[in-house]
């Protein structure tokens, strides 16, 4: 699927080529710890370099037992040069620095905040004690 809309007068994709993601994580290890407690909530998973560009993952907590995972890199850029996205310090937003679009993370779906496009998404499942991020 691919679309063509404009930012900046420039066209860009609406989705990221695929690129593999697998990994695990456990809440009582650090950086995952800060999802435990409180949701909605969200981190930038780097360490792995998983995800497009190797630009992370955006693990979001929406509730108990809902969790999502994003690709960190902007869908607007992907024909050039790909940017990684920055999470507000509420982390209830992902922005890209270079074209200043703002992706909502406490919404299923991390759409745009114009809601036309959304984030590439991953699947997250309950792997016994851990979770289990994957495409």
């Amino acid at each position: 699927m691919v679309s063509s809309v404009t930012c900046s007068e420039e066209e860009y994709e609406t989705f990221l080529p695929d690129v593999s993601v697998d990994f695990r994580f456990d809440l009582s290890f650090p950086p995952y710890t800060q999802l435990r407690d409180m949701y909605p909530n969200a981190i930038k998973v780097k360490e792995r370099e998983e995800g497009y560009n190797k630009h992370g993952i955006l693990l979001v907590r929406l509730s108990e037992s809902d969790f999502r995972a994003y690709d960190a890199t902007c869908i607007r850029n992907v024909k050039e040069e790909t940017s990684a996205l920055t999470l507000s310090e509420d982390r209830f937003t992902a922005h890209c620095p270079k074209c200043g679009a703002e992706y909502a993370l406490q919404l299923p779906g991390a759409y745009e905040k114009n809601g036309k496009y959304r984030l590439q998404q991953y699947r997250v499942v309950k792997d016994n004690s851990l979770y289990r991020v994957m495409n």
